[in-house]
């Protein structure tokens, strides 16, 4: 149900980790499914800093 949804869903722990992504976020944030699980949020959505 969640892979058909119009809208990203990312699913967290209480520790932030990803537990759950659909397929609207793998087309908004770039990563795949396989790639952003276990990971924390801020390293899936946030960008890297800009090396100036």
């Amino acid at each position: 149900m969640l892979d058909s949804a119009a809208d990203a869903f990312i699913g967290m722990d209480t520790a932030s980790r990803i537990t759950a992504w659909n397929r609207a976020a793998e087309e908004m944030f770039g990563w795949s499914r396989h790639e952003v699980l276990g990971r924390s949020l801020t390293e899936a959505i946030v960008p890297a800093p800009a090396l100036v």
